[in-house]
């Protein structure tokens, strides 16, 4: 259950980052999906139904009230962490080569 507060945590983390990065969307994690799923990178288009998904369980935690029904696994921990950790520390330019 503890992994529930961290996962939304995390989640509210990464929308906030991709406010930002979309700042006149309705939804920044939504329009960061279909960005995603318009790439041409496979593991992009993965990415974004992963996301799509976890934005879907967020809703269903929050706005349905079903957290007692809800496992957040490890795994889906790292995968938002990884995540904002590509915002925080992104790759530049100058460090490719």
């Amino acid at each position: 259950m503890k992994n529930i507060y961290r996962f939304l945590e995390l989640y509210k983390e990464l929308e906030m980052y991709l406010d930002g990065k979309f700042p006149s969307s309705e939804s920044s994690i939504k329009e960061y999906i279909h960005t995603l799923e318009r790439s041409m990178v496979k593991e992009d288009v993965s990415k974004a139904a992963i996301l799509d998904f976890l934005r879907t369980t967020r809703n269903h935690i929050v706005h349905r009230n079903v957290e007692e029904y809800v496992e957040i696994p490890q795994k889906t921990i790292q995968f938002l962490e990884n995540e904002i950790s590509k915002f925080k520390n992104p790759i530049l330019a100058i460090n490719i080569m």
